[in-house]
């Protein structure tokens, strides 16, 4: 069988496996879609079964297994809840007593939406290619709006692995993501992961730096970055934004926020990662020592507002909500 012939298509059925915020945004958005698109079966399986009582109103078919999602889908969703540094569950998944791998059959395509390493994406990756299947990794990130993007279509997704069997998942990924970027090989789309914390964290240092040395001028947090976004363009308009949400000022979900310990663990994973091609990541490194001097100071459960305070007075925003959140 030539490898363009290997993958189903169109793809008709598909399953979520996981069914919190981002699992049941994905499957009532696929269940909403299914007669305009032509699936003629969304199916989902939870371990949590008050979760699954819900689902059958809803058009979604609930499983009472993982083999019995997978034995009735042609494409596998994984979205365990809790996807995040260090604590994806899709290794237990997968490789688990009558797991993914025990049950998945030649021609499935598997697409992995936690956060996972690397060196794991690739093992399964394998793992799966061994039994006649496709892994890909198409993490989805952590933010305030991620069930209202994919509820409205909106999503944007990196996903990496073979071409083939993105190509025949691609018509499906589109009835909830708007932007979907091909990355490469397996693993590639959890790096460029990785390496948007790698900017974002070093982003979020190198503001909160301009906010309390203008501060120490008499520049009131607002007027900067007002000033900032006008002579800077979009990227420091963007990093406002988020900045804002974290020292409480915008309209962040709280699950969506970073907290101290979690944003080091996190860098620390991007650095590791450039460790293992020799690189040398100085303005990485400087981040995450102001990250490690917080955590050492009691405040790591605190969220990334909390590196203002170890940097000096703390400045002034207007609106601020002083009380800051874990």
């Amino acid at each position: 069988m030539a490898e363009h012939e290997a993958w189903q298509y169109p793809i008709k059925t598909v399953g979520v496996i996981g069914l919190g915020k981002v699992g049941r945004s994905i499957c009532h958005r696929l269940a909403g879609q299914g007669r305009q698109s032509g699936f003629k079966q969304v199916a989902g399986f939870d371990l949590d079964k008050s979760v699954l009582e819900d689902l059958s109103e809803a058009a979604i078919a609930p499983s009472k297994s993982m083999a019995h999602l997978v034995d009735k889908v042609d494409l596998v969703l994984l979205c365990p809840p809790g996807s995040g540094p260090g604590s994806s569950n899709i290794g237990k998944i997968a490789r688990s007593h009558e797991g993914l791998l025990d049950c998945v059959r030649q021609g499935q395509i598997i697409v992995d939406h936690s956060w996972s390493s690397l060196e794991l994406t690739r093992q399964l990756a394998t793992a799966f290619t061994a039994r006649g299947a496709a892994f890909l990794d198409a993490p989805i990130g952590k933010a305030e709006d991620v069930d209202r993007a994919i509820d409205g279509g909106r999503l944007a997704i990196a996903i990496g692995g073979d071409a083939a069997a993105i190509d025949a998942a691609l018509p499906l990924l589109g009835g909830f993501a708007a932007k979907i970027t091909r990355t490469g090989p397996i693993g590639t789309a959890q790096v460029v992961r990785q390496m948007g914390d790698l900017l974002a964290l070093q982003t979020f240092a190198a503001l909160a730096e301009a906010l309390t040395t203008a501060s120490a001028f008499g520049v009131e947090g607002g007027r900067l970055f007002d000033a900032l976004a006008k002579e800077q363009g979009n990227s420091a308009a963007v990093g406002h934004h988020r900045l804002a949400e974290y020292l409480g000022t915008g309209d962040a979900d709280a699950d969506a926020r970073t907290s101290i310990v979690e944003a080091g663990q996190r860098l620390k994973d991007a650095i590791q990662l450039a460790k293992g091609k020799h690189l040398s990541l100085s303005g990485a490194d400087s981040t995450l020592k102001l990250i490690e001097r917080a955590i050492e100071q009691g405040l790591g459960e605190k969220d990334l507002s909390g590196l203002l305070s170890v940097m000096g007075p703390e400045p002034k925003m207007p609106g601020r909500n002083r009380q800051q959140r874990a």
